[in-house]
């Protein structure tokens, strides 16, 4: 499967403009390449508030399936 990703660093209440500056890309890129995106996309935690005091070292890891 071919997946978009990126690592977001920081506050879990900025995931949502995360995601949208990552759409924004995934949009650009898919259209240059000639893909389109699946409806399904995760996150998964790499680095949360458990295992970290300090926000900047908080890791969510974003990722969106691409279809030829």
């Amino acid at each position: 499967m071919r997946v978009a990703r990126t690592v977001y660093r920081g506050y879990c209440a900025a995931l949502g403009d995360a995601w949208g500056e990552f759409e924004a890309w995934i949009e650009s890129y898919t259209a240059a390449h000639g893909l389109r995106e699946a409806e399904d996309l995760w996150e998964q935690y790499l680095v949360n508030p458990d295992s970290a005091k300090d926000p900047q070292e908080w890791r969510t890891e974003l990722n969106r399936p691409l279809l030829d």
